[in-house]
């Protein structure tokens, strides 16, 4: 019998009286147990029969082996046994089966290792085919021959993993066990494995223990990631001592061999019989007898299974079988098959491996929460008492039947504050988010722990910096730095994970009751307490780096909070960060430059900062906030007399003719602090020009009165007598006769009449003689000229009234055949008007041309005439007639149609632009 994939095959020998062939292989699958395929089995020789029947690991393959050397072979999709010539003769023992490529796992056993009685070892490929010509012996070799022709009991091989092309093949005969380790192929055409057996040490490389019987060796296989191949992880080989095991490594090709931990476990229990089987599974040995089964622990050597075999009269036990994929194993006796339940065998192994102290691998068995626990539980216990005690606080932060208290006062009692650091990371670690205030506290708890180290780093850094300097003290120093600086980068990196679970106000009052200003300041950092940092540095009187900070702000606030005592200490880099800085309100920062007043005559340039700002924000921002103004104004007036009022003049004057500032307020305090230009300024700039020029003939400034007094451009009265009162300024306060005069060539309202009265009575007439005779003379010259404009205008309107008269005499030839420029008839056949321009109409033609493009109240005027000329002339036109008021209708007509002509007057020009017609819908 043979099992693999969940497929089973049985060869019997049925009773000789039926009528069936005395051999018959049924193919069984164990998934569908109704479906059963029988298949006759073509012996050569009548008294031939199966001796055995071998399975590739996925069920793809069959070949059957009987008593006289008669081989067979079966594909999975086949229904008839082929027999096999090349492999006649050979007793089959045991088959190592290959890895075909992918592309022909179902057709194709690959190179397969075939150990036979005769002790020889072939290799050989079996290909499935429906050609009926063509067989299905590939290949077929001889490759070695063991000593002394000993049969090949079992045969495995396997590949090392990190190598492509190295494996090792593990034979066993009646009493050895070889291995054979080298260079291989999978493929016949690549030189298969007889490059491996022909380079073999086969005299030294070899397991030598007695055997009871020729059983070959049992495996235990993982099926690999690929689902295509089994890996031999473990091996048994039942001898006669007992059981040797161990596990089959194939990580290192360079090892020459690759069985591990090898072990001989005698058999257990009384039986004096020999066993028949044996088999692996993962964790026992399965052992069968002619009446029994037993397993036995892998790991202690227990027996931890023993039970009869139920068998009747005339029924014996045969093998073990066992299906290396699926994990099942069968007992075949000469009537039945008996399957072996696995289940659960892994259920106690934790424990095993825990009793071991092998916590790693028992955490992997252990399968409730209880059971991991207690692992736990214990390696932490066991570390603790090696006294590794960091080790010990991680599995203890893991433990669920340890309270928290009990842990944390076992090493606060031994002073283990690096263990009990230890413990409360993982702790933390391992509490859930959903639980804030355990996680507050032992964010605490850890933080008060950190800085307790950092302080013990630092006393005993400044120790070592004190020390008197060795090579040996440079290396505890750098070594001490060194430690610091690693708890201080392990301290930030925890505050930075964890700084949303931190109490802040608490972690600050800790860090301030340490002096650990770095670390209070990192946090701050962290969970964006920039205001915190700020007033540290203020405190510090770190003024620059709490500038630094301020600038990286994303929001203006703590600019307003923090400008009225930054801009004390440095207010040019403080305003200039005001400059840089887009968004910011400049009337939130008026208390901060009312502050600066009380410092601002201390500059030592003399310069005004908060003059310097508020230009920035008037010029450049363009602020229309009239506060903002008033203020400025303000400061320019209090500095005016620094600058000779310079500031104040250029801010008054870049202002429009709608200043923003409070122009009654600047007036208000320029006249309070006596600021004359600015008063002057202000004055015009209200238009209160005689106010002005009265303040600086008031200040004796007469050039200043000048220029005012020149200002209202478009008031002549209002100017001369703003000069006639700088003119008699002049002469009665300065008796200055000389400077008066000039004032009539500055300007041109004044006369020397203006302001002879505000002389002297006494005055000489030597100091004015020459200016008085010039005004004399500039009168005579200009009654000349008006005379001559006189005569002009008379000799003008002579020459019009001759031309007037010349019109009436005036005449233009027309043709006979001239015709009427709007009806195109023959002009002389009614009345008609002839224009300058050349144009001839009908009279009738251009009334009617008049009525059409004339004005509404031309056109009415023209009707009303003609119906007066119709009323009483009874419709003639031009005809002698003797009545006066007849004459002065037809007269008055005539004037109206004879004004312009009617397709080149002005009118007609300036309409050239518009349409022939009024439906535009024509001209497209």
């Amino acid at each position: 019998m043979a099992v693999a994939n969940n497929m089973m095959a049985v060869a019997l020998r049925v009773n000789a009286s039926s009528n069936q062939s005395n051999n018959i292989l049924f193919w069984i699958d164990l998934g569908q147990t109704q479906s059963i395929e029988e298949i006759e089995v073509p012996l050569r020789i009548k008294n031939d029969s199966v001796r055995s029947v071998f399975m590739d690991p996925f069920a793809r393959h069959l070949i059957l082996s009987t008593q006289l050397g008669d081989n067979y072979y079966l594909h999975r999709g086949s229904k008839r046994l082929k027999n096999l010539p090349k492999f006649k003769g050979i007793i089959i023992e045991c088959i190592a089966w290959g890895s075909p490529p992918r592309n022909q796992v179902d057709v194709s056993t690959g190179l397969m290792l075939i150990g036979s009685k005769q002790g020889h070892i072939f290799e050989a490929e079996l290909q499935s085919t429906d050609e009926y010509f063509k067989k299905e012996e590939r290949y077929f070799q001889q490759i070695f021959t063991m000593p002394d022709d000993l049969p090949v009991c079992g045969i495995r091989k396997a590949k090392f993993q990190a190598s492509t092309n190295k494996y090792a093949v593990i034979v066993n005969t009646p009493n050895r066990l070889y291995q054979f380790i080298g260079t291989a192929f999978e493929s016949a055409e690549a030189g298969g494995f007889g490059h491996l057996f022909s380079t073999a040490d086969i005299e030294s490389n070899y397991q030598e223990l007695p055997t009871a019987n020729s059983l070959g060796l049992q495996v235990w296989s993982l099926l690999q990631d690929d689902g295509g191949t089994l890996a031999h992880k473990k091996f048994a080989w039942l001898t006669v001592p007992g059981i040797y095991a161990g596990e089959l490594n194939t990580t290192s090709p360079q090892s020459d061999s690759i069985i591990t931990n090898a072990e001989l476990h005698p058999l257990l229990g009384s039986e004096t019989i020999a066993p028949i089987s044996i088999a692996l599974t993962e964790f026992h040995y399965i052992i069968l007898y002619s009446n029994r089964v037993k397993a036995i622990s892998y790991l202690t050597n227990e027996l931890v299974f023993d039970e009869a075999i139920a068998l009747d009269s005339n029924e014996e036990v045969q093998a073990l079988v066992v299906d290396e994929t699926k994990e099942t194993y069968w007992i075949c006796t000469n009537t039945a098959v008996h399957e072996i339940i696995v289940s659960d065998e892994d259920r106690d192994v934790w424990k095993i491996y825990l009793s071991r102290k092998n916590f790693e691998t028992a955490l992997t068995f252990a399968k409730t929460d209880l059971q991991r626990d207690r692992v736990i539980t214990s390696q932490a216990e066991h570390y603790f008492s090696e006294k590794r005690f960091r080790l010990a606080a991680t599995y203890f932060a893991l433990s669920q039947s340890l309270s928290f208290e009990e842990v944390a006062l076992r090493f606060i009692n031994l002073d283990e504050n690096a263990a009990l650091k230890q413990f409360l990371l993982k702790k933390l670690e391992n509490t859930k988010s959903n639980e804030p205030t355990q996680v507050t506290i032992l964010c605490m708890w850890l933080l008060e722990l950190y800085v307790h180290e950092l302080d013990l780093s630092e006393s005993k850094l400044s120790g070592s910096n004190g020390s008197l300097y060795t090579k040996a003290t440079s290396d505890h120093t750098a070594a001490s730095r060194r430690e610091f600086e690693s708890l201080r980068d392990e301290l930030q990196q925890f505050l930075t994970m964890r700084k949303d679970a931190i109490d802040a106000e608490g972690a600050f009052s800790l860090f301030v009751s340490h002096g650990r200003s770095q670390e209070m300041l990192f946090f701050a950092d962290a969970i964006g307490d920039y205001e915190r940092i700020i007033q540290h540095w203020i405190y510090e009187k770190e003024w620059m780096k709490a500038l630094y900070i301020l600038n990286r702000q994303t929001t203006n606030e703590h600019f307003y909070k923090f400008s009225p005592v930054l801009i004390e200490a440095i207010p040019v880099e403080l305003v200039n960060s005001w400059i840089q800085r887009p968004g910011l309100d400049p009337k939130r920062l008026l208390p901060s430059l009312l502050k600066y007043e009380s410092i601002a005559s201390k500059e030592l340039d003399g310069s005004n900062q908060a003059i310097r700002y508020l230009n920035h924000v008037t010029q450049r921002m363009a602020s229309a906030d009239s506060s903002i103004y008033n203020y400025l104004l303000s400061l320019h007036i209090s500095h005016a007399h620094l600058d000779k009022e310079l500031g104040l003049m250029s801010f008054l004057g870049a202002q429009d003719d709608t200043p923003l500032y409070d122009i009654q307020y600047a007036l208000r305090l320029c006249m309070k602090e006596g600021l004359v230009q600015s008063s002057i300024f202000i004055y015009s700039k209200l238009g209160l020009y005689e106010q002005a020029v009265d303040l600086a003939l008031k200040h004796h400034d007469i050039e200043l009165a000048q220029i005012n007094a020149d200002k209202p451009v478009e008031d002549d009265i209002l100017r001369k007598k703003l000069w006639l009162r700088i003119a008699r300024y002049v002469v009665d306060d300065r008796k200055d006769i000389k400077q008066a005069i000039t004032f009539l060539k500055q300007c041109d309202l004044l006369r020397i009449e203006d302001i002879l009265p505000f002389f002297p009575d006494f005055a000489l007439i030597d100091d004015f003689k020459t200016d008085l005779c010039q005004a004399l003379d500039e009168y005579n010259e200009h009654i000349e000229q008006l005379k001559e404009e006189m005569d002009e205008a008379t000799r003008s309107a002579e020459n019009i009234r001759t031309d007037i008269h010349n019109l009436k005499n005036r005449s233009i030839v027309i043709h006979v055949t001239e015709q009427c420029s709007y009806c195109m008839l023959s002009l002389l056949t009614r009345q008609f008007l002839v224009f300058p321009c050349k144009h001839v109409f009908h009279a009738d033609c251009i009334t009617n041309m008049l009525l059409e493009s004339a004005s509404l109240a031309r056109k009415n005027k023209i009707i009303q005439l003609r119906q007066g000329l119709d009323k009483n002339s009874g419709r003639r036109f031009g005809g002698k007639v003797n009545d006066a008021n007849l004459t002065g209708l037809k007269e008055e007509l005539e004037k109206e149609l004879s004004g312009e002509c009617p397709l080149c007057n002005d009118v007609i020009i300036k309409s050239v632009n518009k349409p022939f017609g009024d439906d535009v819908s024509l001209l497209v």
